[in-house]
């Protein structure tokens, strides 16, 4: 059997999975992307990822392929650089860049008459080519193109004007928007971590249209358990799953009444409150304590110098963040395809109607992956196994009817007056669904031993891993044991939490900092301690230092705190120092819970001697005591630490 030819749009994560998908099958295809690298939407700046030092929404248990494990020590919610990372480990692991074609916009794809396609493209080197293709496969992303609503009087504001695509690192943000009047519209994913970002030195205002819940990425699948990543609390098949059994009391314990923190955020008295969630650490603490302001506004129109909100009050500006997110783009399908598949390109939520968001009936030899607004790793690989065996003749395509009922489903949604924030927001049923026509679903035998951690535990990819074709059942076996599992671990509850862990707990939060080096000078700033896995915290301060001569440095500093044998260790965060020990906050065996918490030590940084004091006097205050002396230093760091208002960590 002659295997037909395959090319495939895109090298981000959605082409990635498709070719590895068929290079299982013994196919050859041509990957085409314009970019010169992998990646997609996380491989750099207006690509889809905001920053650098954005965090991803889901843990990497979640974002990840069924047979390739993250790296041991890789951070629970990855940054930017670190997905794409991961999906140049994957490429390098199956041979994927041989098959990529770099640099090479395509132009054109059309029919061409005989049952397959033409593709038409250009060398960004210059000179191009054309070939045709029996099977295309459209894998170039879901947030292809940054989406700005055409707000009245906006080009004619005097102000700076950027998407949050065009964002990219804190310290471009700090450097373009310190002591700035900064709007942030939209109050989504990237609009919280860009406000957060920017809180500490300028004054920033989020409007938003719609009230919606904010929600950590860590959180407690029932009161008094563990915190774990917010995917494996919600994503598996349990029928008492929060989320699904009562939404709104779960989303209010993990997150907080938001109509609490402000009167702008709050729920509708008389409509039941909505189901859009955003991911957000920082948001509604930094509300709270009045470093970000909100607006709820229905329209916004701006002027030279400012905006006027619906209810007519006006606010002066200088900059403007658009974080309205992005939109589907097809510039190169051909116009009569677009017109078949319902394409608009301006419905951030169902761009195309689809069977399944893969195929359409009447345009054979034209599949989509990965053009669905949803946690999509996962999906995107389910959807690539099912056409590689498509492709391969192993299964048949949906015949029409069911392609003509699934796309019906689709425009129903799209006709919905009140629209649900994601679509297919049922992750399970959807890559569930996807499996059994893959014949992967993951159907244990009752005596099995894993069998009521995968039907009850989180759903991660390595599920379908287990069975079927290309199963690697040792290989998922082992990363579904590894995984933390949410009412499944075996945790003595009973027990005296951990010292350390008491002490991350008090340090969560926003502080206030005040520091004085001897000899040397004052330091005023603001710092943050995030979640990063369940021991583990990222301290980032920001501030100024005044020197004893009189001069004044702008500067940040990033750490992470994380619980190791008993002692909570210090490593750098950033840098090329990064990941490497600074020093350690040792717990004594004999201190209590209560309150204060003294830690007294001597560490050796490089060459230089720390005498460290740490005190917790309360929830709202604690001291840090560095006394150095090495060969070419000699001085003290006192600096103390103050709570914000109403960033206390949750009990």
């Amino acid at each position: 059997m002659t295997l037909p030819s395959v090319a495939i749009i895109g090298a981000g994560p959605s082409g990635l999975a498709a070719a590895k998908a068929l290079l299982e099958y013994g196919f050859s295809p041509v990957v085409f992307d314009a970019a010169s690298q992998i990646g997609g939407m996380w491989q750099g700046p207006g690509r889809g990822a905001w920053s650098d030092f954005g965090r991803t929404n889901l843990s990497r248990y979640s974002c990840a392929f069924s047979d390739l494990a993250w790296a041991e020590g890789s951070d629970v919610f990855p940054i930017r650089r670190e997905i794409a990372g991961y999906l140049r480990r994957y490429a390098d692991r199956f041979d994927l860049l041989s098959h990529v074609r770099f640099s090479t916009r395509i132009e054109h794809i059309r029919p061409a008459g005989d049952g397959s396609w033409r593709l038409d493209w250009r060398d960004l080197g210059g000179g191009g080519g054309e070939a045709s293709f029996d099977q295309v496969v459209i894998g170039s992303g879901f947030l292809a193109s940054p989406f700005t609503p055409p707000f009245p009087g906006l080009t004619e504001f005097g102000g700076e004007v950027l998407h949050s695509a065009t964002c990219d690192t804190a310290a471009a943000l700090r450097a373009r928007f310190t002591g700035k009047r900064v709007l942030v519209v939209g109050a989504a994913f990237s609009g919280t971590e860009i406000a957060a970002e920017l809180a500490p030195y300028a004054q920033v205002t989020v409007t938003f249209r719609r009230p919606m819940w904010f929600v950590p990425r860590w959180v407690q699948a029932a009161i008094g358990e563990p915190r774990y990543p917010i995917d494996l609390v919600i994503y598996n098949r349990r029928a008492d799953n929060p989320l699904l059994r009562e939404p709104h009391e779960f989303l209010r314990r993990v997150g907080g009444d938001p109509g609490a923190v402000s009167p702008e955020l709050a729920f509708d008295r008389d409509a039941e409150p909505p189901m859009a969630i955003i991911i957000s650490d920082d948001f509604l603490a930094l509300v709270r304590g009045g470093s970000v302001a909100v607006k709820r506004s229905a329209s916004l129109r701006f002027d030279a110098g400012g905006v006027t909100y619906a209810d007519d009050t006006r606010q002066a500006l200088e900059a403007v963040i658009v974080c309205t997110g992005f939109t589907d783009s097809l510039p190169f399908l051909d116009l009569a395809a677009r017109e078949t598949i319902g394409f608009d390109p301006l419905d951030q939520l169902e761009p195309e109607l689809l069977h399944r968001n893969m195929f359409h009936p009447d345009l054979p030899g034209l599949t989509f992956i990965g053009h669905y607004r949803g946690p999509y790793f996962p999906v995107m690989e389910l959807q690539s196994r099912w056409i590689a065996r498509i492709f391969a003749g192993e299964l048949p395509l949906p015949d029409r009817a069911a392609m003509l009922a699934g796309i019906a489903e689709e425009r129903a949604t799209r006709a919905l007056s009140q629209r649900p924030q994601f679509p297919h927001g049922d992750f399970v049923g959807l890559a569930d669904g996807l499996a059994r026509e893959v014949g992967v679903f993951p159907a244990l035998a009752a005596d099995d031993p894993l069998r009521s951690r995968v039907m009850e535990g989180p759903v991660t990819p390595a599920h379908y891993r287990l069975v079927g074709p290309h199963a690697q059942p040792e290989l998922a076996r082992a990363l579904i044991a590894s995984t933390p599992a949410p009412r499944l671990d075996d945790v003595d509850r009973s027990a005296r939490p951990l010292l350390g862990r008491r002490v991350l707990e008090l340090l969560r939060g926003a502080w206030a900092i005040e520091r004085r080096i001897e000899p040397g000078g004052h330091f005023t700033g603001t710092a943050n301690y995030t979640p990063r896995c369940a021991d583990s915290l990222l301290y980032r301060e920001t501030g100024t230092l005044v020197l004893d001569a009189g001069v004044e440095l702008n500067g940040e500093m990033s750490y992470v705190y994380s619980l190791r044998d008993g002692a909570i260790e210090i490593s750098f965060a950033e840098g090329l120092s990064q990941g490497a020990h600074f020093i350690d906050i040792a717990l004594p065996d004999d201190q209590s819970e209560d309150l204060p918490i003294v830690s007294v030590d001597r560490h050796l940084c490089r060459l230089d001697t720390y005498n460290a004091t740490v005190r917790i006097e309360t929830s709202d205050l604690f001291t840090i005591t560095y006394i150095v002396n090495g060969p070419t230093k000699a001085y003290t760091i006192r600096s103390t630490y103050r709570r914000l208002d109403g960033s206390a960590a949750d009990p």
